[in-house]
């Protein structure tokens, strides 16, 4: 196992700082080490030899790379904004340079209910070689994405302890927004989470990842990625590619297009339903979740006869 090159920038202490506190709080460190490794190398490359930040800095810092996803800018430019606001607190001179959201272009893959009953039934009968262990793990794991609308990350980060089966839901710490949540579970959902306990939680304390490996450690996001073209193969579900899809984190598009389609039917208005559904999906605001609602127009378009100017309205007053 390759180690990790040790920090040289001026920052080198702060970001070992913050990666001990981190790990002594019992959260992931590996989201956000790449960030780090990439912005001691950008410091370097830089001659930023002390621990100070400018505005000047920031801009050079937030720009686009050749190359570089979407994702993977904005994921750099997220940690090391958390670092930089960490600093300033202890009295370092330091700009924060906030962070940047990149919208899609291509419109996300809504799982239609056969194709969701199809990809659901190649799940319950997928089998890894040699593991007979996740015969367990990705039926349940796969139906808290689909039923819940959590990001994959988010969900691989649940542990035993997050896990309320009274109540029905799970407390989700490791966050896009670095706030906790708590999501509830449909009712079957909450029934299989509670067949999954009698069958494995014996085997785990409280700290145990709730989705992991027979090792314990936590399952990577590339491996469900790879399960995910498995099962869209199996279930007949054409894989486009190229980041069109269909995609692990589609199942939280059509989870929160779903949402919308039954807050609307039963009536509940769009002023009450949007802030409801960016709670829960841990938007910090509802501009965010907006999008959700155009897709469940183009889905369902008689939606648009009912929400007509007020979506406009309603996202024009969040963003003053």
């Amino acid at each position: 196992m390759n180690k990790r090159k040790p920090y040289s920038s001026g920052f080198r202490d702060s970001i070992n700082t913050f990666i001990a506190r981190r790990a002594d709080e019992g959260k992931t460190i590996r989201t956000c080490t790449g960030a780090f490794s990439t912005f001691d190398e950008f410091c370097l490359d830089q001659e930023i030899y002390t621990p100070v930040f400018t505005q000047q800095m920031g801009y050079v810092w937030m720009k686009a790379r050749p190359n570089e996803s979407n994702r993977t800018r904005e994921d750099r430019i997220y940690w090391v904004n958390r670092l930089l606001l960490q600093m300033r607190e202890n009295g370092f001179e330091v700009h924060p340079t906030g962070t940047v959201r990149v919208v899609d272009k291509f419109a996300p893959h809504i799982y239609s209910m056969e194709e969701t009953e199809r990809y659901f039934h190649a799940v319950d009968s997928y089998e890894v070689w040699r593991q007979p262990y996740f015969r367990l793990v990705l039926p349940i794991l796969f139906r808290v994405l689909q039923g819940c609308g959590t990001r994959l990350h988010e969900t691989l980060m649940l542990r035993k302890e997050d896990v309320n089966l009274n109540a029905g839901t799970l407390l989700l710490k490791e966050t896009k927004t670095a706030k906790e949540r708590i999501v509830a579970m449909p009712n079957n959902l909450t029934d299989m989470m509670k067949q999954y306990a009698d069958k494995c939680f014996f085997m785990k304390d409280n700290q145990s990842f709730l989705f992991s490996s027979q090792n314990g450690d936590s399952l990577r996001d590339r491996f469900i990625y790879g399960v995910h073209r498995n099962i869209l193969q199996m279930a007949g579900i054409p894989f486009v590619g190229g980041g069109k899809g269909p995609r692990v984190h589609d199942w939280r598009h059509t989870f929160s297009v779903r949402a919308y389609k039954h807050m609307h039917d039963s009536g509940m208005d769009l002023y009450v339903s949007l802030p409801i559904l960016a709670a829960y999906l841990g938007h910090s605001d509802i501009t965010a979740t907006e999008r959700y609602v155009r897709i469940a127009v183009d889905v369902y378009p008689y939606i648009d006869d009912t929400i007509g100017k007020h979506l406009q309205e309603i996202t024009k007053e969040a963003g003053k």
